[in-house]
């Protein structure tokens, strides 16, 4: 019995390790991106939501590679046969949710401005132009 919590308590320690360094590897990733610090420290829940869910799916997502996505039940003598299984439900409960969170991390972004070739073309067209006029 000592030996499982033992084991237990050990597997804690290594999960919350890997979501600490998930959860710097997504706040190195936001700023990286130009996240405002003050919108960061705002997110610090939604990041560490994130963090969590990505180490959890990976580990629902082994569970359900080496089980599979159905498993048996039965209710009573007679009713039986396969469902969903448990992890492979909780993997697309939590991936569901893990999306939402990113989309109000992504959300949280400074707008990024994309010119096209044409733009740029255009830009510094209005630029030759305005130079020359100005002699």
């Amino acid at each position: 019995m000592a030996e499982k919590v033992k084991k237990t308590a050990k597997k804690e320690k290594n999960i919350k390790k890997l979501v600490e360094s998930e959860e710097m590897r997504l706040i190195s990733f936001l700023r990286a991106k130009r996240m405002d610090e003050d919108k960061l420290n705002i997110a610090l829940d939604i990041i560490k939501d994130v963090a969590y869910m990505t180490i959890k799916t990976g580990q629902l997502k082994e569970e359900v590679e080496e089980q599979g996505m159905t498993e048996t039940y039965q209710n009573g003598a007679n009713q039986y046969g396969r469902k969903k299984s448990a992890a492979f439900e909780a993997y697309m409960l939590i991936t569901k949710q893990k999306s939402a969170l990113i989309k109000q991390l992504t959300d949280l972004l400074p707008e990024q401005e994309f010119l096209t070739v044409a733009e740029e073309a255009k830009d510094d067209f209005d630029d030759f132009v305005n130079a020359r006029s100005k002699r």
